[in-house]
């Protein structure tokens, strides 16, 4: 485990080249990651360790694989390094892609170390295999299972640090599944910021209105097939009149606030993950004051 310092330069473009270490022993030792932004402004440090581990399994005629990496918050004894750290501890113990009961629960003293929770989350998700294969092979099925998890810090200031974490699952079937989602965080009070405490409650319709624009301006296409006449309600699995925010909390960003829906939470699967970036110019107006006054400038 190596720390890194992730240096922001506002507004922030971050790229990330993600390093693996060896997993207790196991898997492919790497080199360690660091995470740069360039423009002109000054400089914003967050300082992280980079964690890794891969591993994997043979039972029967069944294979599983594990790939973990990524920057993990070690930027003092802060109330935003603690809410950082808790929340990649929680999407690592959802590795498995269950949406209900979390694969593990992360003790005190795996949040405290990233390594350590990489490598629990390694060993969970491998037990977990393994009792999958037991089963399988009295029956003679053959499967593959693939996981891997990213994490990282995409956007920080003074006042704001916004993580992201990718995840993709594979059990077998036609296709795998991905996940796709960030949290901001108060640097001040470490509170993560959701749809909830951002918007003004009065403002959620027009917040919906604004997505359901940029969904169609920015990310689907009034050329679908040569057909001008295809609307939002045609390439979308509800109706568009009825849209719902966002399971996952929004990613306040440099350039505006992201959001993001999920596989199918909105679309087929084809359509992937639909998202948007809402300028601050233009949502601004809908959020709370002591949310406003924490947006870059």
């Amino acid at each position: 485990m190596k720390r890194t310092m992730w240096r922001a330069l506002a507004p922030v473009v971050a790229a990330l080249t993600a390093g693996m270490v060896s997993c207790g022993g196991r898997g492919n030792a790497g080199g360690a990651a660091d995470v740069s932004a360039e423009s002109a402004g000054g400089a914003v440090v967050f300082l992280t360790d980079s964690v890794g581990c891969s591993d994997s399994l043979m039972l029967g005629g069944c294979r599983a694989t594990v790939k973990i990496s990524g920057l993990y918050p070690d930027d003092g004894e802060t109330a935003c390094t603690d809410s950082a750290r808790a929340w990649v501890a929680t999407r690592l113990s959802f590795a498995s892609g269950s949406s209900g009961v979390p694969l593990f629960v992360p003790t005190a003293a795996e949040i405290a170390d990233g390594q350590t929770l990489a490598n629990a989350t390694a060993s969970a998700l491998m037990a977990m295999a393994r009792g999958d294969f037991e089963d399988f092979e009295r029956d003679s099925i053959r499967v593959s299972y693939e996981f891997e998890c990213r994490f990282r810090p995409v956007f920080v200031s003074d006042s704001l640090l916004t993580y992201s974490y990718s995840g993709y699952v594979y059990q077998g079937g036609a296709h795998g599944g991905a996940a796709g989602l960030g949290q901001t965080f108060n640097r001040m009070s470490g509170e993560a910021l959701t749809f909830a405490n951002s918007i003004e409650p009065s403002a959620t319709d027009d917040l919906r209105a604004m997505i359901r624009r940029a969904l169609w301006t920015q990310y689907f296409t009034t050329e679908t097939d040569g057909d001008g006449d295809m609307t939002l309600r045609d390439v979308l699995l509800i109706d568009p009149d009825t849209l719902p925010l966002p399971s996952c909390a929004p990613e306040f960003m440099a350039d505006g606030v992201h959001v993001t829906y999920q596989q199918y939470e909105i679309a087929c699967y084809a359509a992937g993950m639909p998202s948007v970036v809402l300028p601050y110019d233009s949502v601004a107006p809908l959020m709370r004051p002591a949310i406003v006054r924490l947006l870059p400038r």
